[in-house]
């Protein structure tokens, strides 16, 4: 599919492959950049290598995502929840200090605190809640981070009175 100029900011979908792409004109002008992301971020087991690689090249908006077809539709995926599902604490680190937003979550509203959690990586889950994180917003079951902390043997309260 070609892409058109466009003078106005506009929303653009762009279909790639099996990936559908929401981006404004400022990033299909950037399109060789953006792509490599999202054709990377698209796939079932990114490689969060080559994630890494493109955030250290300063060659793509960290929080760009990719809107990949589901069987209910479609799902977003952003390289900060890849990278926290694949418990690739460096790279959450490293999308964090590059601007990635840490409050994006799952169709499940769960986020990358979620993800720490289940691995009890305190130094992670401090880090997200310094940049903004609420962990009392519950997920589509109703539980919130808190109360999964909780279970865990975690106190995410006293993490927030720390920061």
């Amino acid at each position: 599919m070609k892409l058109l100029q466009i003078i106005t900011p506009v929303i653009i979908f762009v279909a790639t492959s099996n990936v559908l792409l929401s981006m404004d004109t400022t990033q299909v002008r950037q399109q060789n950049k953006t792509l490599p992301w999202i054709n990377e971020l698209s796939k079932s087991n990114p490689d969060l290598g080559i994630i890494k690689q493109i955030v250290q090249q300063k060659a793509a908006n960290v929080n760009t995502a990719a809107i990949v077809p589901h069987k209910d539709g479609v799902i977003s995926k952003y390289a900060i929840l890849e990278a926290a599902k694949q418990r690739d604490w460096d790279l959450v680190e490293i999308l964090l200090e590059a601007g990635a937003n840490p409050t994006v979550t799952t169709e499940l509203r769960h986020s990358a605190v979620r993800y720490a959690i289940y691995v009890a990586k305190i130094d992670i889950l401090t880090k997200l809640i310094q940049k903004g994180v609420q962990t009392n917003i519950p997920d589509y079951n109703g539980t919130t981070d808190e109360q999964v902390a909780s279970l865990f043997g975690l106190d995410l309260l006293a993490l927030h009175q720390k920061n």
